[in-house]
Parts: structure tokens; C-alpha cells; sequence
């Protein structure tokens, strides 16, 4: 995404036009994004917080949930804007900002990245993180993307080395680590606590829903065979 927003940057910059048409909604749209980057620019001087997450993915997520529902209930207008090549070029700048703060706060302490995060939207007031283990994915996209020196690129590879993705009988590298994954007979496995505490047990027993749960010989419960997702 950051070696395409420095295309976009270069290519508007040379633009002959200094205007682009464009869909009166997409104009909209893309007014109410660029607003919002700009908004919660300060958040790019530090870390940001899980509350202060919430609240930026709130405001360009609602910009794009209004563009799509309005689109799905009344379609295209055929109105259009001129949409300014400078402003085009502002967004692309601000939001490479973004990205490089992105990139920065996923660094890990041994100079290796984060390749993918989880979300937790437990608590309705912030959005929090959690790290996954580490991909090579990631060290190829952050070294592929122009973001580091070259005095950072060449940290970053000896950490990739030394790091849990290298086989050395191999010399080669993992796409991620290996790890102790679970043995069959331990996966769908419910933890007694959570059926003593939840009357899993008796509610089945009395409603009879033996397809829902059921035990094995040694006392252990599991989801029945027949049980199917939604």
C-alpha cells in the first residue's frame, strides 16, 4: 500500500489536469475521509490508544457505512463534482502518514514487524490489539515497501537470522515459526469449569440435547459430531 500511495503521489503530481469528475457520492465520500484523516492527524505525534482507535475507525467507518447504504438505497444521482488534483494529492500525502505511523508502531523489539493483528471489540468504548506471532509475510512487505533505511533494512535481516523463521539446515526461512499445534484428542475439548458454571451439563441431560453435547469415556465433554455451525 505505501509503494502504491507513493505512485499515486507521483502520478497526480505530474497530472496535466488540474481537476478530476467525479460522482457527486464519491466526492462526498471522499470529503468526509479526507476530513477525518485530517481530524485525527495529532494522533500520528505518539501511540495511539485504544479509545482514541475507536474513535477514528468510528468516523471513517460511518463515512464509508453512510456511502454504501445511500449507494444501495438511491444508487448513482449522475450529479458530478470536480474533485481538485491538489486535494487528491493532500489525501494521498496524509495518508502515507498513516501508513508510516502504522508501520512504526508495528516494530517489534527485535526490529523484526508485526505481519497481522487481531481486533478485540469487547469493550464498546475501544478497540484493543493483539499481536500475532511472527510471519515472514511482514519482513517482506516492510522491507519491499520503501519505509527503511537502508542502515534498518540491513538490522531488520540479521534479526530475520537469528530469528524463529530461519532453518538452518535449510538456509532458508519459514513463512512463520513452528509451533506446538493441538493433538486431536485435544481439540474440542469443553473445559469443566465452564460447564459446571454454565449448567451445560444438566441442561442437556434434562432437555435431552445429546446432539448439542456429549461425553466421553473418561468423563470429558465435547460438541457432538452432528453439531454444525450456522
Amino acid at each position: 500500500m505505501r509503494r502504491f500511495f507513493d505512485f499515486a503521489i507521483t502520478f497526480f503530481e505530474n497530472a496535466a489536469t488540474g481537476s478530476h469528475e467525479i460522482s457527486s457520492e464519491v466526492f462526498a465520500f471522499f470529503t468526509r475521509i479526507h476530513n477525518g484523516f485530517a481530524d485525527f492527524k495529532h494522533l500520528l505525534n505518539g501511540e495511539i490508544s485504544d479509545e482514541q482507535r475507536k474513535a477514528f475507525l468510528d468516523c471513517v467507518g460511518q463515512a464509508g457505512s453512510d456511502y454504501r447504504l445511500n449507494f444501495y438505497k438511491n444508487g448513482f444521482s449522475g450529479e458530478r463534482e470536480n474533485l481538485q488534483t491538489g486535494d487528491v494529492i493532500s489525501f494521498l500525502k496524509l495518508g502515507k502518514q498513516y501508513i508510516d505511523h502504522s508501520i512504526e508502531s508495528n516494530q517489534r523489539n527485535d526490529d523484526l514487524f508485526h505481519a497481522y493483528n487481531l481486533i478485540d471489540l469487547k469493550n464498546k468504548n475501544a478497540i484493543s490489539i493483539r499481536r500475532l506471532y511472527e510471519m515472514l509475510e511482514g519482513q517482506v512487505a516492510v522491507l519491499s515497501s520503501g519505509y527503511l533505511s537502508v542502515a534498518a533494512s540491513i538490522s531488520l535481516l540479521h534479526s530475520l537470522r537469528h530469528s524463529a523463521l530461519y532453518r538452518a539446515d535449510q538456509a532458508s526461512y519459514l513463512l512463520y515459526p513452528n509451533r506446538r499445534l493441538p493433538r486431536f484428542t485435544e481439540k474440542n475439548v469443553i473445559p469443566p469449569d465452564l460447564i459446571k458454571n454454565a449448567g451445560l451439563a444438566e441442561k442437556s441431560y434434562l432437555t435431552g440435547s445429546r446432539n448439542i453435547f456429549t461425553t466421553d469415556d473418561a468423563g470429558n465433554w465435547h460438541f457432538a459430531s452432528q453439531f454444525r455451525n450456522a
